[in-house]
């Protein structure tokens, strides 16, 4: 083995020697386990579904249509995309290993570029579409102006499709996204890691954080206190008027809104945080280990997995789609939930009074 090569394994697979530079060890798997593939791949098709299944519920039931669900949906379309280019990258990934089919890592095929741009693309505009309802909601509650909201989500359209889709077309340009030998991703194509085109280290984790994590990062800091200043002043308004004025009805549905403001960036942080770990790992150059292994599968869940989580905690526990849901066919999964407790975000337009206080959340 030459000086600057080593040979590491994982969980027993095989895995490539790659060089490492710069104190940032590149680990290229050459097999991986089938319950990893198994877990990667049912997270991605539930996300699918979950994803088409909220665009449905949107178009099918008028009585939710507002503008917080319409934000929604974009989310569900990115999310629907980011699970479908995950889907498609792994199903390469085992087939080429299966196959033993080796990959120019300068060249490496329409299908692994095209997957690459896909989700690099979706990631991001993910990210951006979850900070957009948060601010959406800030703006309609903590504003009180659930129209001055209104007039802002044309500046979500354009950040939130417009930096995507220039950041991804200019890594695409320079040639930068392509095989990652799942040093930071979880089968799937994105940056080009195990290269030697002459990006340097610094290079590929400038691209890594330009394309995907610095924006995953700020979203981590953006959405909890976004929503965490929501549930403050909900509270703070809540208990600043006397009883009297707010009816039992509007007081269970704080209640609700409170416990959805409180779900919402602890479930996308759980999802998301594991891939954000391995990339800092990769680029501290740890060797894998039992516990980043687990690290991988929690990643191959959690990214693929947000379109899945939504759909169950914007539409399963919602009073008003679960009644829709069981006047259909397809009713048994609205049964399945009939004791999940309701979230208020997800309930039909209610209107809380309370002295220069209008709130009208509807999600």
């Amino acid at each position: 083995m030459a000086a600057n090569e080593i040979l590491l394994t994982w969980n027993g697979s095989d895995v490539t020697m790659i060089p490492i530079n710069n104190n940032i060890t590149l680990i290229s798997y050459t097999k991986i386990p089938a319950y990893f593939v198994a877990i990667t791949c049912l997270s991605c098709i539930l996300s699918i579904i979950g994803s088409v299944l909220i665009i449905a519920t949107y178009i099918a039931f008028r009585e939710i249509r507002s503008t917080s669900r319409k934000l929604l949906v974009y989310l569900s379309i990115v999310d629907f995309f980011t699970a479908l280019g995950n889907l498609i990258g792994v199903i390469r990934y085992v087939y080429n290993y299966t196959n033993e089919i080796s990959t120019d890592c300068d060249n490496p095929g329409p299908v692994c570029v095209a997957q690459s741009v896909i989700t690099t693309f979706s990631s991001m505009a993910s990210f951006f579409w979850t900070v957009m309802i948060a601010l959406y909601l800030h703006v309609s509650v903590v504003g009180g102006d659930s129209r001055k909201a209104d007039r802002k989500v044309w500046a979500f359209h354009v950040l939130s499709w417009g930096i995507p889709a220039m950041l991804t077309f200019t890594a695409w340009q320079y040639g930068v996204l392509g095989e990652d030998g799942s040093q930071t991703s979880a089968g799937w194509c994105w940056i080009k890691t195990t290269c030697s085109d002459g990006m340097s280290p610094g290079e590929e984790i400038g691209w890594m954080l330009l394309t995907g994590k610095a924006w995953e990062i700020i979203a981590y800091l953006l959405t909890p206190a976004i929503y965490g200043h929501i549930k403050c002043h909900i509270h703070r308004t809540i208990v600043q008027v006397h009883h009297r004025y707010i009816d039992s009805d509007t007081i269970h549905a704080v209640e609700r809104a409170d416990r959805k403001l409180t779900f919402v960036p602890i479930i996308f942080i759980l999802l998301r945080i594991w891939g954000t770990i391995r990339f800092f790992l990769a680029i501290g150059g740890y060797q894998p280990s039992d516990m980043s292994a687990l690290i991988i599968i929690l990643q191959g869940f959690g990214d693929s997995g947000q379109g899945f989580c939504n759909f169950v905690l914007f539409c399963l526990t919602t009073d008003v789609i679960r009644e829709k849901l069981r006047e259909k066919p397809f009713c048994a999964c609205a049964r399945m939930c009939e004791k999940i407790r309701p979230c208020f975000l997800c309930d039909r337009k209610q209107a809380i009074y309370v002295p220069q206080t209008y709130y009208n959340i509807q999600l």
